[in-house]
């Protein structure tokens, strides 16, 4: 191709004059040409983000299914670990002189603190029950305080005493089914059997029963406690002095400073 201008012959592609940069008419209008290997980047797509597979109507029976699976082994853990270790009864397994503690009771005077464990001692175990008697001395009452002359056990205030007041005071639901019958007293035999000696038989109050007028030998000695078996008059009921010497002679009915040393029979 020949410039208009100049004259100068230019290659059929040039668009403008070698020699004197006039535009050459027939390629004025052409974009340059691309060289072969010349990299022509792909156009970008945008993409869309698209929600999560929700799982439709199959998801909720899944959902509803392990709901259950972890409610099912909630409830086992709950019934063979928590319940058994809350109700463990503490008499399994016991042997005669253990001291098991069971239940509990005001002792140590200081209501603010709330009721101590009650300790008891195991004389006897026949079978799938156990014969326990506290440690210490809980309370006092009186064996009869208006019948003077009647020493019976079974119509007893103080039978009616240990059966509703104490047992309600000093045991909870749960501990009142492993008791085997109700709470009682030593008769003058038990007394005999159970312990060893007169210094065997010596009891101590708790604070709590020389606060509500226990007698002691002295300052923080041993106390005289009730037995159930009647004394030698219609007026006098058994008793084990501070000395540990059951007196089977007996102590008036309605002596208010004689100490309660309950017993019981608990299953094992």
């Amino acid at each position: 191709m020949f410039c208009p201008k100049c004259g100068t012959k230019n290659i059929d592609e040039a668009r403008f004059c070698g020699a004197c940069g006039t535009p050459l008419a027939a390629n004025a209008g052409m974009p340059a040409p691309r060289a072969a290997n010349a990299y022509t980047p792909a156009p970008r797509v945008a993409r869309v983000q698209q929600p999560a597979a929700t799982g439709g109507k199959n998801a909720l029976p899944l959902l509803i299914a392990g709901a259950a699976a972890t409610f099912i082994v909630v409830v086992l853990i709950a019934v063979f670990v928590v319940v058994p270790a809350f109700n463990k009864n503490p008499f399994k397994g016991c042997q005669v002189g253990d001291v098991v503690e069971f239940g509990s009771y005001e002792q140590d005077g200081n209501t603010s603190n709330g009721k101590e464990p009650i300790e008891w001692r195991v004389l006897a175990v026949e079978g799938n029950r156990a014969f326990v008697v506290s440690q210490k001395a809980l309370d006092v009452h009186a064996f009869n305080a208006d019948e003077d002359d009647v020493n019976d056990w079974n119509s007893s205030d103080l039978k009616k005493w240990l059966e509703n007041v104490f047992a309600s005071q000093a045991f909870t639901g749960d501990e009142m089914k492993e008791i085997n019958g109700a709470p009682t007293l030593l008769s003058v035999d038990e007394a005999n059997k159970y312990f060893k000696s007169d210094n065997d038989r010596i009891c101590m109050p708790t604070q709590q029963a020389v606060s509500n007028g226990a007698w002691t030998l002295d300052d923080n000695g041993p106390c005289i406690w009730w037995l159930r078996s009647p004394g030698d008059g219609s007026y006098l009921a058994a008793g084990v002095n501070a000395d540990g010497h059951v007196v089977s002679s007996g102590y008036h009915l309605s002596f208010l400073d004689l100490a309660v040393r309950p017993a019981l029979w608990v299953n094992l």
